[in-house]
C-alpha cells in the first residue's frame, strides 16, 4: 500500500542525483585566467563559469523537483496508512504538518484519529513529531515545499579554497599557496597577489552550493542535505508501515 510514496521517494532520488551532478559540472567548468592592474602591477586569478545564472536556475529547479517530490511522498504514505488502519475517510487527507505540538495534537483529535488509532496518534506526535520544533529535517521538507510553489529557491555559490595553485617569489621559489578568495558579481571568483609573484599554475576552485539565507536550511549545503530529507521521508514511511493492524 505504501508503494506510490516510495515511488515518489525514488523519482526524488533521480532528482537529487541530477543535483549533484549539475553541482559538479558547474566547479569543473570554472575556468580560469589571470588579471593584471595596470596601474599598480597588482594581479588577480579570475576564476568564472559560462552561464553561471542559468546553471543555478537549472540546480533550483531540479532541488524543487526533489523536494516537491518528498513532500508529496508523505501525502501519499499518510492516506495509504488511513486505507490501511481502516479509518473513517474525510477530508483530512494530507500528511499533518502544524506549526505546534498543540496544534498536532488539536488536527488529530479533530479527524478522530486520537480515538480511532491511538497507536498512530501516539507515532505521529511522539516519533515523527512533524512540527517546528519537532523534526528539524520533515519541517524544512514541508517550508521548502510551500516556498517553492512561490519562488525558485535559487542557490548560493560558496568558494571553499583554491586548490593547487603554484607560484614564484622574487627569490625564484616555487610553492602551493593557500588563500581566501574573493567574489564577483555573477560567479566571478578572484585570488589576489602582489606585483612580485609569478604566477606559475592558476590551479582551480572548490566550491559548495548551499541552500539560500532565510531559508529553512540556510547555508547547509544543498546535495548533502537533500539526502538527509530523503532519508528523512523514508523514515517516515518506514515508521508508518510499522504500526500495527
Amino acid at each position: 500500500m505504501f508503494r506510490d510514496a516510495r515511488l515518489k521517494i525514488d523519482r526524488a532520488n533521480k532528482h537529487i542525483a541530477e543535483v549533484e551532478s549539475l553541482a559538479l559540472s558547474l566547479e569543473r567548468d570554472y575556468a580560469s585566467s589571470i588579471e593584471v592592474q595596470e596601474k599598480t602591477g597588482g594581479q588577480s586569478i579570475k576564476y568564472e563559469c559560462p552561464d553561471f545564472g542559468d546553471r543555478l536556475i537549472d540546480i533550483a529547479l531540479a532541488t524543487g523537483d526533489a523536494i516537491h517530490n518528498l513532500r508529496t511522498a508523505l501525502d501519499y504514505a499518510w492516506v495509504a496508512t488511513i486505507d490501511r488502519l481502516k479509518l473513517p475517510q474525510t477530508k483530512f487527507r494530507k500528511f499533518p504538518f502544524r506549526e505546534t505540538p498543540k496544534m498536532l495534537d488539536d488536527a488529530l483529535t479533530g479527524g478522530e484519529i486520537d480515538r480511532t488509532s491511538p497507536a498512530l496518534f501516539k507515532k505521529i506526535t511522539t516519533d515523527i513529531k512533524p512540527y517546528r520544533a519537532g523534526n528539524i529535517y520533515l519541517w524544512a521538507l514541508h517550508d521548502f515545499d510551500i516556498t517553492d510553489k512561490h519562488k525558485l529557491l535559487l542557490p548560493i555559490v560558496d568558494c571553499t579554497s583554491a586548490v593547487s595553485v603554484s607560484v614564484e617569489d622574487e627569490k625564484g621559489v616555487t610553492y602551493e599557496i593557500s588563500s581566501m578568495p574573493r567574489f564577483g558579481s555573477m560567479g566571478l571568483i578572484y585570488l589576489d597577489f602582489f606585483p612580485n609573484i609569478k604566477i606559475k599554475d592558476n590551479g582551480h576552485i572548490a566550491i559548495s552550493i548551499l541552500f539560500p539565507q532565510g531559508s529553512a536550511l540556510d547555508g547547509c549545503v544543498i546535495p548533502h542535505e537533500l539526502h538527509m530529507l530523503a532519508h528523512s521521508a523514508l523514515g517516515v514511511v518506514r515508521s508508518l508501515e510499522s504500526i500495527p493492524l
